[in-house]
């Protein structure tokens, strides 16, 4: 998340005393009511702005919105959202939390809206990219960017939203099919020509590499292609019955080829149990590969990435586990959509793990991470999955 912008002095959240109140029971007064009372043409103007356009006080409560915001928020006027702080206006899901709720959560330390809030309260324009999750999933993708103003003694912060949802999809697309799958079809296409000048008892072994490249490849689109399918709503589950273990096998296998494994071990663990079980191999594969891709990105060369299954009470769990710790903020930001430490064009992998999983698998995904032990993802899912037969084959 780019926030080059924002100063050092903006990397705390700011708190809110503990009694007050989230909307005062008179609308804060705006700079900016003498001069639509006087030109009400203006706000016409305003509204236009296709970008969502705020003022918000020293206390950081909008006293101000055009309707582009209001139309975002799903507020029917300016009234509805003139005292409240941006998050509450658009529903994000840390805006209640504790201590006292937006702006002063853990989770605002590292959002891109509060940082340039903030610094544009201390006199210093900024720019951040900002990624807002509402209560009802729905993410809000922003580019942040704030002036100071000064009405007498009295500061203000000028917000300007640009939506960049498109922007980070075509992004995401470009890495994917413009370097990502790239990649895979010129490796197929390096190893394809050698097939007619390769000695016979080498042949079985280079058609074997190419299966698993054009494997990789053909999973990589259809993974792409389940994940609109999945947001959309349209997306339809095919439980069959599995073998845990088998399964982790076959994820082996299939990195074999990775660039992404190369110089590092990917294995089994030895006291992985084979549990049967009914569930979508499709989705599941995707989401195993997402946290193993991961796992496999976020360690050195040498280091090792183990896959355990094992039984639960409620059905079976697979974990990914590499020796790499995340920071705590990189932790505040995992499964949002976009996020990444990676750059521009990536951030789908533990979305759309946690997407599969949760939304359409009936499972739970979370990780857990510190210097002592590594990182650890974790994927709990149900013995037979609803929709199926309940009938496992052994």
């Amino acid at each position: 998340m780019s926030e080059s912008d924002a100063g050092k002095e903006s990397d705390k959240a700011p708190t809110r005393p503990a009694d007050e109140p989230r909307r005062q029971n008179s609308l804060p007064s705006s700079p900016l009511d003498p001069i639509l009372g006087q030109h009400p043409w203006l706000r016409t103007i305003l509204d236009a702005v296709p970008s969502v356009l705020a003022v918000l006080d020293s206390n950081r409560r909008i006293v101000y919105v055009n309707q582009s915001l209001q139309k975002v928020a799903r507020h029917g006027c300016e009234e509805e959202v003139c005292g409240l702080r941006l998050g509450e206006a658009l529903e994000c899901r840390h805006a209640e939390e504790p201590p006292n709720g937006c702006g002063s959560t853990p989770a605002c330390v590292t959002c891109g809206a509060v940082r340039t809030i903030t610094s544009a309260l201390q006199g210093k324009s900024a720019t951040a990219d900002a990624r807002i999750v509402r209560r009802d999933g729905r993410i809000f993708e922003f580019r942040a960017h704030t002036i100071p103003f000064k009405d007498g003694t009295t500061r203000y912060a000028i917000l300007l939203l640009t939506d960049v949802t498109h922007e980070n999809r075509r992004a995401t697309l470009e890495y994917l099919f413009g370097d990502d799958i790239l990649n895979l079809a010129m490796r197929v296409h390096g190893f394809a020509q050698f097939l007619t000048e390769i000695s016979p008892d080498r042949l079985g072994e280079l058609k074997e590499r190419i299966s698993n490249l054009t494997g990789l490849l053909v999973e990589k689109i259809g993974a792409y292609q389940t994940l609109r399918a999945a947001e959309e709503g349209t997306l339809t589950v095919h439980p069959v019955s599995l073998e845990s273990r088998g399964l982790l096998e076959q994820l082996v296998e299939r990195f074999h080829e990775s660039d992404v494994a190369r110089d590092k071990e990917l294995l089994v663990h030895p006291q992985a149990q084979n549990v049967v079980f009914s569930s979508d191999r499709t989705l599941l594969m995707h989401a195993l590969r997402a946290l193993t891709e991961n796992a496999l990105e976020a360690s050195a060369a040498g280091e090792r990435v183990t896959l355990l299954c094992t039984p639960t009470s409620e059905g079976v769990a697979f974990e990914v586990h590499n020796p790499t710790a995340m920071s705590y903020e990189v932790q505040l930001q995992m499964f949002i959509r976009g996020f990444s430490t990676k750059g521009r064009g990536r951030g789908l992998g533990t979305y759309t793990a946690r997407l599969f999983v949760e939304s359409y698998l009936g499972g739970r995904v979370g990780f857990v991470s510190n210097t002592e032990s590594g990182t650890t993802f974790r994927i709990e899912l149900p013995l037979h999955l609803a929709g199926s037969d309940g009938a496992v084959s052994e």
